[in-house]
Formats: structure tokens, C-alpha cells, sequence
């Protein structure tokens, strides 16, 4: 392997550490402050028999710009469903937000649904789940871009994904858009795909 080729490897593979998610870390989401849907009274429950985890509360208000008050959410709802392994490892689920903002002409009832793509948790505190999703539909989709962040906590999670945990009408989540990524995963990731561009073109010449 030449040393060209050695650097473009080793620069796609440091951003992808720093960037990729981890099954049983946290994520460390740096959600955007808007748009935020927030959500409470939230019952989180996780059956590791059946490997299937719920969280269901009201989705109160949503956040969406730095300059008005946030809008309340009629007959809001917060519905994510997930299956995750007893290893923690997350095989599938969505994410379901319903409600209606008349102010903004958000009528259909359904202000945003998604499909989990990843999963973290952080026992520090309060058992806190991170999921990132990919945004599929719902009023508010268009304020969300292709890719959400959820945070959500308590949830009773105590680090073991091969038992059963609860956390009954206290979670809280916060929906958002991510924020952009961080300078030093953006300039790794750049200068790999540069790499390994100005390789091509030395192949064909």
C-alpha cells in the first residue's frame, strides 16, 4: 500500500470512528435547537423477552424557529416502537408524531413519522436512549431535512439490554433536526474522499 493511499484510509476510517454510532454508548447527539418537538409524560417499557421497546407520551409543542414562542400541538402524541436486541443492538422501529398546529397549517394530524437508524444509551444519569431517524413523512417534515435525533430519558435503562426495564409517566423526549456536524469530522471525512479522488485520477492517467 502506498503512503497516499495509506492516509486516505486512515482518514475515512478516523472520521467513520468518530462519526459512526455505537450500539452500547452513547450517541452523543448534538440536536439543533429547532425545530423540537417536545414530548412528556412519557411511559418507556422495554421486554427483553420479546426484545421489543415502546415509548408513549404527548407530544406537547413544537419548537421551530429562534424568534416566536413555540406552538402548542392539539391531540399531540409521541409514539416510538423499536426492536432491540439483548445485546443492544437495534434491528428496526419508527417513530410516530401526531397532532395537529393550525397556526402553521399543519392539519393532516400526523406532524412527523421516521424510521430508526440507530440506537445509544448513557447510564450516567438517568438512563438516557438516543435514536437518530431517518424523516419519511408528516406536516412538519419539510423543517426536519432527511435526518432527526430523538433524546429521551428517564427510562428506567440500567445498562443490561437481557432484562426487562420500565419508567412510567415521567420521560421526557426532545425531537429535533441535528446540528451541523462537528469541524473536525467534516475535515476528515473531506480530506479522505479527496484522497482517494486525486488516486482515481492518477490510476486512469
Amino acid at each position: 500500500m502506498t503512503t497516499t493511499r495509506m492516509i486516505a484510509s486512515l482518514a475515512i476510517l478516523a472520521g467513520s470512528l468518530i462519526s459512526a454510532p455505537s450500539m452500547a454508548t452513547p450517541l452523543g447527539l448534538t440536536l439543533a435547537d429547532q425545530p423540537d418537538i417536545v414530548s412528556i409524560f412519557i411511559d418507556t417499557v422495554y421486554n427483553a423477552g420479546t426484545q421489543s421497546l415502546t415509548a408513549d407520551g404527548f407530544a406537547s409543542q413544537l419548537d421551530y424557529d429562534s424568534v416566536l414562542s413555540p406552538e402548542s400541538i392539539s391531540g399531540g402524541l409521541f409514539d416510538l416502537d423499536a426492536t432491540v436486541d439483548n445485546a443492544g443492538n437495534l434491528i428496526g422501529g419508527s417513530i410516530s408524531i401526531f397532532g395537529t398546529i393550525a397556526n402553521l397549517g399543519f392539519n393532516s394530524g400526523t406532524l412527523l413519522t421516521g424510521a430508526l437508524t440507530a440506537i445509544g444509551s448513557d447510564i450516567s444519569g438517568d438512563g438516557t436512549l438516543e435514536f437518530l431517524f431517518s424523516v419519511n413523512g408528516g406536516d412538519a417534515a419539510a423543517l426536519f431535512g432527511d435526518i432527526g435525533g430523538i433524546i429521551l430519558a428517564p427510562t428506567g435503562f440500567a445498562d443490561a439490554w437481557d432484562q426487562d426495564f420500565s419508567q412510567m409517566m415521567t420521560g421526557r423526549a426532545d425531537t429535533a433536526a441535528m446540528a451541523a456536524p462537528e469541524p473536525g469530522i467534516l475535515f476528515l471525512q473531506g480530506l479522505g474522499l479527496l484522497m482517494l479522488v486525486m488516486l482515481r485520477r492518477r490510476s486512469i492517467r
